[in-house]
């Protein structure tokens, strides 16, 4: 009789020592000439059984081989040995521009060592707002260069609405500037108690300030040393120059066209279907050089919305 049949049970199967016995193997990180990179690494792990390796990222390095490489842990006499080799890293190109696609200064050049972490900054003082900005204003310098942009707003006037019909006067002598942006005053001066067309302005967004062009070159800066006038409307059109002639009204964009009143230009009157037949008297040219077309109805037309037809 067994001892099986005698005691009625399975006696313990005794395991070997070496499948119970855990596996250590060293993982070392050194260069190609054999410098000690980093502190070894011991893993463990029942034999036979999946290794997940250390790998470890080092600045300045690239990983270019392993030695004694083994996926499942089994003895490694010697360990498993991890190649590096030093290695710039590609710099990151920024580029500052304005909305135009301009350079508003030269490309800056951020570097740094081989998978260290790089920030990315828009320019220092910066007074222009930032219309677009990387994806990521961070990042792991590698191998292969990078590009980033920064677009800004840099329009520094605005033009501001003027009444065709403004003025002004300076109430003391006043140096004007060639445009807005000039640094230095022309030499002669404005005579104090002259009084000029303004024809258009504009506002500086940065320092608030407003300016007037008072044509010829000539523009100067609002302060209290000049007036601003309503210039008087006259009450009936020039002389006009004869135009008499069978026109249609066209317009390629717009199915109705404006018909405007003497002075007011700049505010529509009414308007009429394009395709109208009409008969013209006269024409004209305002102040800005614009061309206008007078009706048998004493209205007036744009020159350019009129098709002669005689």
């Amino acid at each position: 009789m067994t001892q099986v049949e005698e005691h009625g049970r399975v006696p313990a199967r005794r395991e070997s020592p070496l499948s119970v016995a855990p596996v250590r193997i060293v993982v070392r990180y050194l260069s190609v000439l054999g410098e000690r990179l980093l502190a070894d690494t011991q893993v463990t792990g029942p034999a036979h059984s999946h290794i997940d390796l250390p790998w470890r990222v080092i600045r300045g390095y690239k990983l270019v081989r392993v030695e004694n490489y083994a996926e499942v842990f089994q003895p490694v006499p010697g360990g498993i040995r991890m190649i590096y080799m030093a290695q710039k890293a590609a710099p990151v190109v920024v580029y500052h521009k304005n909305a135009e696609g301009n350079l508003i200064v030269p490309p800056q050049y951020v570097s740094g060592d081989l998978n260290a972490t790089y920030h990315l900054h828009p320019l220092s003082g910066n007074p222009f707002p930032i219309i677009q900005a990387p994806p990521t204003d961070a990042g792991v310098f590698g191998t292969k260069s990078k590009s980033a942009q920064y677009v800004y707003d840099t329009l520094q006037l605005m033009r501001l609405p003027v009444d065709k019909q403004l003025l002004m006067r300076m109430n003391t002598a006043v140096r004007p500037f060639a445009d807005p942006l000039a640094r230095e005053a022309l030499p002669t001066a404005l005579p104090g108690g002259s009084t000029w067309p303004v024809y258009r302005a504009v506002v500086d967004r940065f320092s608030r300030a407003q300016w007037y062009d008072l044509g010829g070159g000539i523009w100067v800066k609002r302060t209290s040393q000049m007036t601003l006038l309503g210039r008087p409307l006259p009450m009936q059109p020039p002389e006009l120059t004869p135009f008499r002639h069978r026109a249609e009204v066209v317009n390629h964009t717009q199915n109705a066209v404006s018909l405007f009143q003497f002075p007011r230009f700049g505010q529509a009157y009414k308007t009429i279907p394009s395709g109208t037949m009409i008969s013209t008297t006269g024409l004209m040219a305002d102040d800005q050089g614009r061309q206008w077309v007078a009706l048998d109805s004493q209205l007036f037309i744009s020159r350019w919305d009129l098709l002669l037809l005689d």
